[in-house]
């Protein structure tokens, strides 16, 4: 005996899609473009939500950026004077040394980069001359920390010295017939760290951010990784299609629901608040 297909019942198809298997019935055009737009709405979200940029930009400061400015900055030091005075004293050219770090502050579609200048923490160093015995024994033993010394010097403005009540300022001056100086009143050093030292940071921070278009930046950016690693959580968070889309027979899904499953898929990953 002959059978026959109930009419208006039409066999099942799958139509295959990067997140899975889609199962239709009659609406195979709805089901496929319900999928194409969950996944539009997840790049979207993905790669344009402020929450995205903000992941993207803080990983390509802290693994490109950071880095590799203070690779340059540490490899410089080490051949300019312009650069000793942001380090620990004879500390120069090592990261543990450093007294700057660099900022970021938030900005529409990106970040503003900038930097500030640490206190020093380790005892000024005495000229060995001084600390060889005089006519009387006695050498100078006294010790402090010159703290603001990054960003005194960065400046270049003079700076006036005072011996504490009781004691002398006595410093080393080459060439004169006494090289040894001994003083109870002010001392004003109107280059403190030298010639070379004003402004140098700063203009080593302007060179490599700014020349040639700012080419090292964006060369730091690229280095980072950080724009493979946002494509990985974009293409997790779009993995899974939601079971209803995978398997919708009649029901119309609006645009605004899948953008929901979307945003749902995006929080998982930590793409959107």
């Amino acid at each position: 005996m002959a059978t026959s297909k109930p009419k208006g019942v039409q066999p099942a198809k799958t139509v295959s899609s990067k997140g899975g298997l889609v199962n239709v019935h009659n609406n195979a055009a709805e089901a496929i473009m319900s999928v194409l737009n969950y996944e539009l709405s997840v790049a979207y979200h993905a790669f344009g939500s402020w929450k995205a940029q903000d992941q993207f930009w803080d990983d390509a400061f802290e693994t490109g950026i950071y880095p590799m400015f203070g690779e340059h900055v540490d490899t410089r030091s080490l051949s300019t004077n312009r650069l000793k005075h942001v380090y620990e004293w004879d500390e120069a050219g090592q990261p543990d040394g450093r007294l700057w770090t660099l900022t970021k502050t938030k900005s529409s579609g990106g970040i503003i980069i900038g930097y500030k200048f640490l206190n020093s923490n380790k005892i000024v160093p005495i000229d060995p001359v001084l600390a060889q015995p005089g006519k009387t024994g006695r050498s100078v033993t006294a010790q402090h920390i010159f703290k603001k010394k990054a960003s005194v010097m960065e400046s270049g403005k003079p700076v006036s010295i005072r011996p504490v009540r009781g004691y002398a300022i006595v410093f080393h001056a080459p060439g004169y017939e006494i090289p040894i100086v001994f003083t109870a009143g002010t001392v004003t050093v109107k280059r403190p760290g030298g010639r070379y030292a004003a402004g140098g940071f700063a203009k080593t921070f302007d060179t490599w951010f700014y020349a040639s278009h700012g080419s090292r930046a964006r060369t730091a950016i690229r280095a980072s990784g950080a724009d493979k690693r946002a494509e990985d959580r974009a293409l997790l968070a779009g993995r899974e299609i939601p079971l209803k889309l995978k398997n919708i027979k009649s029901d119309w899904v609006t645009l605004s629901e899948i953008d929901s499953y979307a945003r749902a898929e995006l929080r998982k990953v930590g793409l959107l608040w």
